[in-house]
């Protein structure tokens, strides 16, 4: 609020304008950015107004400060290599780079190609995409295809919900949450 009591928009760094609707051309995105860190003084102070489980400033951060600043806690790094030391052979023969590839852009892989029959394609589709917000869908289709659809950016308070999310395999982040 300014100092008349207004909302004042503070904009992503790939917009600008009152109401933070102008993209900034050229705009680059920053990976470092986008920790809602910022918002933990007012969960601190309104927790009981969270509908979350745990208090809503609790680790909002992608560090964890009570390990070095690490991303992962020291409970799950353990889990984690437990479960990896029981499954990281077939994951592995699975996963085989020989077998599956990087094959670069799909809008770009679809007009190199005739027939999306012959091969099998995982096909990532980030809806919102960070940082211009636009809503994005699958590029691919056919029987071959497997769409992963990330999500982290598809709550109220970051894009307008436009339609119940419904596919097969999505990814969600609670940090994006509060």
């Amino acid at each position: 609020m300014n100092e008349k009591g207004t909302p004042i928009c503070e904009c992503n760094a790939c917009f600008t304008g009152p109401d933070c609707s102008q993209m900034v051309a050229d705009c680059v995105a920053d990976v470092a950015s986008g920790d809602p860190l910022f918002l933990e003084p007012f969960w601190i102070a309104n927790s009981e107004a969270g509908a979350t489980v745990v208090p809503a400033w609790y680790r909002m951060s992608y560090l964890m400060n009570d390990a070095g600043n690490s991303v992962v806690s020291p409970a799950l790094e353990k889990q984690i290599r437990a479960i990896h030391a029981l499954a990281y052979r077939r994951q592995t023969e699975i996963f085989d780079s020989a077998d599956n590839s990087w094959k670069g852009d799909a809008k770009a892989w679809i007009k190199r190609t005739k027939s999306l029959n012959s091969t099998t394609f995982i096909e990532f589709v980030t809806s919102p995409n960070n940082p211009d917000a636009l809503l994005k869908e699958a590029v691919l289709e056919g029987e071959n295809v497997k769409t992963i659809y990330d999500y982290a950016y598809y709550w109220p308070h970051f894009t307008a919900i436009s339609h119940q999310a419904e596919e097969d395999i999505m990814l969600f982040t609670l940090s994006k949450l509060t």
